[in-house]
């Protein structure tokens, strides 16, 4: 599942606990996407729900996320490290994943669209209440 409003769209499309070296999510598989939900963009750092068995903290992830704009698509990969995991029931984890490629400029692209976003959302709530 992903992060979805009338302007951008957010989900993540695989993801790869490389220290277990087991796949959780190939490319291509819809069938699992619904299993990793992007909750929560931080900076540098993704907070995402996944099943509780895909990772615990300290492992090494890679992972990509697509972003979607109605005019433009585009993905990042990265490598990250699980630095937060809560068991939300029986079958379901919320982690936080810190990635390693912050400097990456599909990376650096998503997070300006992100941005730009959340300052248009301010802007509109800033008009709604007369400031």
């Amino acid at each position: 599942m992903w992060i979805k409003n009338s302007s951008l769209e957010v989900e993540v499309v695989f993801f790869e606990n490389t220290t277990t070296h087991v796949v959780h999510l190939e490319e291509g598989d819809s069938s699992k996407v619904s299993a990793f939900e992007v909750s929560q963009i931080l900076e540098g750092q993704l907070k995402v729900r996944a099943p509780k068995t895909a990772c615990v903290i300290g492992h090494q992830i890679d992972i990509v996320v697509e972003a979607r704009t109605k005019t433009n698509e585009w993905k990042f990969r990265s490598r990250a490290k699980v630095t937060e995991h809560e068991k939300l029931n029986e079958e379901e984890a919320e982690v936080v994943i810190d990635l390693h490629n912050k400097n990456d400029i599909d990376y650096e692209r998503f997070m300006q669209v992100f941005e730009s976003l959340q300052d248009e959302v301010s802007q509109l709530f800033n008009a709604i209440k007369g400031n």
